[in-house]
């Protein structure tokens, strides 16, 4: 992270010293309906349902704990045409 505020200072981007992903692409009522539905309450998992659901691509999801499934199942799951 440290890099990544250096590298924004030496190109002139503008950067906050404590940088927070959620903070800066995350809006707290979504983060708040990803918890309901099953995603966890922490800043891992926060940042990884940011890029997950902003991303152009398809998310890889590497879930041992079953974790990122049950979430979005439970993000879809009134969703006919979903293939979850």
């Amino acid at each position: 992270m440290a890099q990544w505020v250096e590298g924004c200072k030496e190109r002139n981007i503008p950067s906050d010293e404590d940088f927070n992903l959620p903070n800066i692409m995350g809006d707290p009522v979504v983060i708040r309906n990803w918890n309901i539905a099953g995603l966890p309450n922490d800043q891992t998992s926060s940042e990884n349902g940011i890029l997950t659901m902003k991303a152009e691509r398809y998310a890889l999801c590497i879930d041992p704990q079953q974790q990122a499934n049950k979430w979005l199942k439970n993000m879809y799951k009134d969703n006919k045409d979903s293939t979850l």
